[in-house]
């Protein structure tokens, strides 16, 4: 019997990961939802899953710490690799994306995702007052 996990990734190209309880994450994740090719994403709100739901070899710890995505093969990538497949399938980024597969421009959307991750904290905070 499959999981609703694997009737999903039968369908779409790719899996993300998002804390739903995180305002800024669910700003963005709307943003790209409205703009995304039905079916080729499928979204799961790490809030609202199981640890079982999240699939094999990522822990809602882990799925908290850094943006993941999980690819049609199975592979998990996070950080600024992540943004780099979601941004490949999503219209009018997917340049952006093919621009981050060059090994030194992802190293600097990697530098800058862990700057960001600094100061993701505070970001929440704002984005909860608002």
């Amino acid at each position: 019997m499959n999981s609703p996990r694997s009737n999903s990734l039968n369908h779409a190209s790719l899996i993300v990961y998002f804390d739903g309880d995180c305002p800024l994450c669910r700003r963005e994740i709307a943003f790209f939802r409205k703009r995304e090719a039905p079916g080729r994403i499928h979204w799961i709100n790490i809030c609202d899953s199981s640890e079982d739901g999240l699939g094999a070899n990522l822990s809602r710890c882990d799925a908290m710490k850094r943006f993941t995505v999980r690819k049609s093969d199975g592979s998990l990538l996070s950080g600024a690799p992540a943004f780099v497949e979601m941004w490949k399938l999503t219209p009018g980024f997917s340049w952006l994306g093919h621009l981050g597969q060059y090994k030194s421009i992802g190293i600097i959307l990697e530098m800058l995702y862990r700057g960001f991750l600094k100061i993701r904290p505070q970001l929440q905070r704002l984005f909860k007052k608002a």
